[in-house]
């Protein structure tokens, strides 16, 4: 037992299955480290965008990687591990499509929701659907709080008139 706590009984086998699963376990932790919830948090970035570029590239950087597992440990546990890592890798990857389709359609719409993009242009149209802020030409040519001469309080209280 001694000579076993002091590491004299470890064979060359034992030693690159020890190896491997280090390996293993640092690229567990590479993927882990590409989730964008987790790069987001740690980086100064632009924008969502930019963080899920930064991820899509670190796993295809990790995915050619992985063969490094295979390479470092022997036997079946080697293959184990990188099957295990590639399932991981994949998950990922398709989580980041997931979420890049959810931003898409947060940016375009869909079949009956408005887009950011056509949100956008509708306000810079001035076309508020029927309402209009305090004090603007509808409201003033109606007789409403501007032409009373009350320029309306700020915020939005003050745009409809609350």
């Amino acid at each position: 037992v001694a000579a076993l706590r002091r590491g004299e009984l470890i064979t060359k086998s034992d030693n690159s299955s020890d190896d491997g699963l280090k390996v293993a376990n640092s690229k567990r932790l590479e993927l882990t480290a590409t989730s964008p919830q987790e790069l987001a948090g740690k980086g100064n970035f632009a924008g969502f965008r930019e963080v899920l570029s930064i991820s899509d590239r670190a796993l295809n950087d990790i995915s050619s990687a992985l063969r490094e597992v295979s390479a470092t440990a022997q036997g079946s546990d080697a293959a184990l591990l990188e099957e295990v890592l590639e399932a991981n890798l994949k998950m990922r990857k398709e989580i980041n499509v997931h979420i890049q389709e959810k931003l898409e359609r947060a940016d375009k719409g869909g079949p009956h929701v408005l887009g950011l993009q056509q949100y956008f242009h509708e306000l810079q149209s001035g076309d508020y659907g029927g309402l209009s802020p305090r004090g603007s030409r509808k409201n003033s040519k109606s007789g409403g709080a501007a032409a009373s001469g009350d320029k309306g309080g700020g915020g939005i209280g003050g745009m409809f008139g609350w």
